[in-house]
């Protein structure tokens, strides 16, 4: 009857002020990274990705800011191809220690071998002794990155790709 569509009406105003408010919140506090979740629709695009850059050769790929490491764990549970080498760069100001941790496990997990793959100076990607990367993804990155910063950030990236690497740009408008 007429109350009940009253009511239906008031809940979906609601659900549409709440979530309002769910994101001018999500927007005020500091970033966090997220852990892997079943079926996460990005790990699974990234990890798709992945596939079409490989190659009659490795596949060196990097993730900026990849905060828990959440596409590593991803590449260690769908399966990582022998000829794919994950780096991990985070920032120290922008990630917690228990994060940096999070990540370093996922990593080891991936059995890539000797060497460090987690990197907290990016400097250390632009020596002339260290590889170019095939790709460089941005997850849930670029939008906690002030535009003002996006040409410097992107040049930096540019640095460290190979000349036909690829940028991976992939941000999800509603994270759960």
């Amino acid at each position: 009857g007429e109350h009940g569509r009253e009511d239906l009406r008031t809940f979906l105003a609601d659900a549409d002020a709440l979530s309002l408010y769910n994101f001018a919140a999500q927007s005020l506090v500091a970033p966090d990274s997220v852990h892997l979740h079943p079926g996460d629709p990005q790990a699974t695009q990234f990890c798709g990705l992945l596939e079409g850059l490989r190659g009659e050769r490795s596949v060196r790929v990097l993730d900026y800011a990849a905060g828990k490491g959440r596409l590593a764990r991803a590449l260690a549970e769908h399966g990582r191809p022998a000829d794919l080498l994950y780096h991990a760069y985070n920032d120290p100001r922008f990630v917690s220690e228990e994060d940096a941790a999070a990540c370093r496990r996922h990593i080891d997990a991936l059995h890539q071998g000797a060497g460090s793959f987690y990197i907290d100076r990016f400097e250390a990607l632009t020596l002339s002794t260290a590889p170019r990367m095939d790709a460089v993804v941005l997850c849930n990155v670029l939008h906690e990155i002030a535009e003002t910063d996006w040409l410097a950030t992107f040049r930096q990236i540019a640095d460290v790709l190979t000349e036909d690497g690829a940028l991976l740009l992939m941000e999800d408008q509603c994270m759960t």
